[in-house]
């Protein structure tokens, strides 16, 4: 019995002004009209801002709650209203209200934007990663069974795309050839971990503040450090020292995202070590 009469109760907030309503709603007995008369004498002002309404308490020439649903509808599609069943999902109860009226956690929200983001920036890492993927998955749940190699995906088999041939292959051959990986003459800036980037003295000293911050932001921010910046973007920051978000931008790894969120925290760790070397 309380399903069933849950089923009747809906919200319906009324749009058009009545000036509207009286220019195209048109006809006496057009059930249009007559619904809108009813809910008016139901609810009336409290309709502007949503009323509670029972479908089944509406007059039988209306065909109570069936032929009103069709009915609101019919008006919804033609922006007359809005309406939903009661309990069909969140509502203000004061549109107008200003919100600071409402108890909304802004933290929350900002935390839970933040999760999402990171969630789409390992998305985009693990399309990109030159490193392992099985072990980027593995790392990204928390897995310890994660290794630098499973020799099985295509970063670990050195695998790529086949690339067009020079000097007029047959195209048979350029379709089959499969193409390994080689590691650039720049090593230094292409390498997947920062542990084979030959640093100095003062590079690896910058590299365990720039792991500080990210490991601090990452607390604040609740996710995993490397979710942050990966240690390769860390080393190549390291390297590079940028000291403008311009600069910055153009390292591997610092999306737009990240530079807009990030960037200035590390840059001024970047700074501050600058200055100390130069004292």
């Amino acid at each position: 019995m309380g399903s069933e009469a849950s089923t009747s109760m809906v919200t319906v907030r009324l749009l058009a002004t009545p000036e509207r309503i009286r220019r195209e709603v048109t006809g006496h007995d057009n059930p249009e009209l007559g619904l809108l008369r009813a809910l008016w004498k139901i609810a009336g002002e409290e309709l502007h801002t949503g009323a509670t309404i029972d479908l089944d308490g509406l007059p039988p020439g209306l065909g109570r709650r069936a032929g009103a649903t069709s009915l609101l509808d019919a008006l919804q599609d033609r922006q007359f209203l809005v309406w939903d069943r009661l309990g069909g999902g969140m509502r203000l109860t004061s549109p107008s209200a200003p919100l600071s009226r409402f108890k909304i956690d802004w933290s929350y929200i900002d935390r839970r934007r933040n999760a999402d983001l990171s969630k789409l920036e390992a998305v985009q890492r693990y399309a990109y990663t030159n490193a392992c993927r099985r072990g980027f998955v593995l790392r990204y749940f928390g897995d310890p069974a994660a290794r630098a190699r499973c020799d099985g995906c295509d970063n670990c088999l050195g695998i790529t795309r086949p690339r067009e041939a020079k000097g007029g292959a047959a195209p048979k051959e350029r379709a089959t050839k499969a193409v390994k990986r080689v590691r650039p003459k720049s090593a230094a800036l292409d390498v997947s971990e920062p542990e084979s980037v030959a640093l100095t003295q003062a590079e690896i000293d910058l590299l365990t503040s720039l792991r500080e911050k990210r490991r601090e932001i990452s607390r604040q921010e609740e996710v995993p450090a490397y979710i942050v910046f990966s240690d390769r973007t860390l080393a190549e920051m390291a390297l590079r020292r940028p000291t403008t978000l311009a600069a910055m931008s153009k390292v591997r790894g610092v999306g737009e995202m990240k530079l807009a969120r990030y960037g200035e925290a590390f840059l001024d760790v970047i700074r501050n070590s600058s200055e100390t070397e130069a004292a």
